[in-house]
């Protein structure tokens, strides 16, 4: 039942985990946090919740994502909990697809090396950020929850992600 809020506990983790998993295991982690918090918004019945496919137009997309981290921090501001700034996270996230795109025409080892590691950490604190935000909220509207340990589905996402590293990595360093 949308707004009833009896499933928010399920987006409660915590940052640092989200922050370097996300760091590690991008894009697999990133597409996954992104498809729950999208979940989120829908079962905290926030007035912008929309499908997470949205997430995936050039551009508008990120307009969405915007949408569901103000709704969040207009909800934060009702249950006096840590307010996200969509604009730091937005900027984070399109700092990191623009390290990735150097990295992906970048021919020098260190170039690539460099990017590559820029962008992880530009993914992590995006979804630091926003994760913290969204933990105080439940905090807040759920003092009884506790943090979730890792499901299934972050799991998977995790160990796609975390190959999906080691094959970019591999990559840089194999020669010719």
């Amino acid at each position: 039942m949308p707004g009833s809020g009896q499933s928010g506990p399920h987006a409660y983790r915590s940052p640092f985990r989200v922050a370097i998993l996300a760091s590690l295991a991008d894009p697999f982690y990133c597409f996954w946090w992104t498809y729950q918090f999208f979940r989120f918004t829908q079962r905290e019945g926030f007035p912008r919740a929309r499908s997470f496919w949205w997430i995936l137009l050039p551009i508008f997309g990120l307009y969405v994502l915007w949408q569901q981290l103000d709704d969040l921090r207009k909800a934060a501001e009702r249950t006096n909990s840590e307010r996200v700034n969509p604009a730091l996270v937005l900027g984070l996230i399109i700092g990191g697809l623009a390290a990735d795109r150097i990295f992906g025409g970048a021919t020098d080892t260190t170039v690539a090396l460099v990017t590559l590691l820029a962008g992880s950490v530009l993914i992590g604190a995006a979804l630091y950020t926003a994760q913290s935000a969204v933990s105080s909220y439940l905090a807040a509207k759920y003092p009884f929850e506790q943090s979730r340990r890792m499901t299934v589905g972050e799991t998977v996402a995790t160990v796609l992600g975390s190959l999906f590293t080691a094959l970019l990595l591999v990559g840089i360093f194999l020669p010719g």
